[in-house]
């Protein structure tokens, strides 16, 4: 079978916005030794996660919180599609592609 996984004491470390408090278990997963530990997240949540995704950025909070971080991302990403489409609208209007009535209608709705 695979070899045992090599383990790093990550007690009492940060990643993000989780705390390392201590070692939950090791888990055998594919062929390999996989060492989990207790975290709490900035929040208080306290979960499992795997050492491995600790040190490589996955997962940096607890599920809620990561969702919450998502939704603003995701506010942001659309603010910024609506910015270029009223731009480009706008380059549309300018350049006599789009009338004044179609250029006015659009400004209603995307306003």
């Amino acid at each position: 079978m695979g070899q045992r996984g090599e383990y790093e004491d990550l007690m009492g470390k940060t990643f993000t916005d989780l705390y390392v408090e201590g070692p939950a278990d090791s888990r055998w997963e594919s062929g390999k030794v996989k060492y989990y530990w207790t975290v709490r997240c900035s929040c208080g949540t306290i979960f499992e996660a795997r050492g491995s995704a600790l040190k490589h950025g996955s997962p940096q909070s607890c599920f809620p919180c990561g969702r919450k971080r998502a939704g603003r991302t995701n506010h942001i990403r659309k603010s910024k599609i609506m910015q270029c489409i009223r731009e480009t609208v706008k380059d549309m209007y300018d350049a006599g592609v789009m009338s004044e009535e179609e250029f006015t209608n659009f400004k209603g709705i995307f306003v």
